[in-house]
């Protein structure tokens, strides 16, 4: 197991240093795409704050009137996503930091986490899949990569869910 974790946190690293970066150009873009650079602005962490009030609660999502449902969709596979990272960071705590064995009794709250996480998920990939394929002309157009996004998407969930079974 000592080799998972070690390529995880290099991972992790290596996945914060990038998106720091990229952060810091993605600011720099729109810092220079102003149209006026002394307009007043708010401050770094309430805008941040105002910003993750916006993911969390979807508010943009709300105010579509073509296709209002799909809030409900993506809130699923977002919370969903947010669950299961949860449930995994609390693996990660009992098996390396505390060395307690990773097979847990049905009640324990990671567990719960992480079963909860992944029918969110669930429910959120066939609620946006039975959109698409029952709605087409509301919801438009899917592509190839549409697809096989969901696809990866449900096979990761439902192997996630198949390996907590047998194990």
């Amino acid at each position: 197991h000592i080799w998972i974790d070690v390529f995880t946190i290099i991972a992790l690293g290596f996945a914060l240093i990038v998106g720091v970066w990229g952060g810091k150009r993605f600011w720099c873009g729109l810092r220079s795409s102003e149209a006026d650079p002394h307009a007043s602005r708010q401050p770094f962490g309430k805008s941040l704050a105002l910003t993750v009030v916006d993911i969390f609660t979807h508010r943009y999502f709300k105010l579509c009137k073509v296709n209002k449902s799909r809030t409900h969709a993506h809130a699923g596979i977002l919370y969903g996503f947010l669950l299961l990272l949860a449930a995994t960071t609390g693996a990660f705590v009992y098996s390396t930091i505390l060395g307690w064995e990773l097979s847990r009794a049905p009640y324990d709250p990671i567990k719960v986490l992480g079963n909860l996480g992944g029918g969110l998920l669930l429910l959120g990939l066939t609620w946006v899949s039975w959109r698409r394929l029952a709605n087409r002309d509301e919801v438009g157009r899917s592509n190839y990569f549409d697809w096989y996004f969901v696809g990866i998407l449900y096979m990761a969930t439902i192997t996630g869910f198949a390996l907590e079974i047998i194990r």
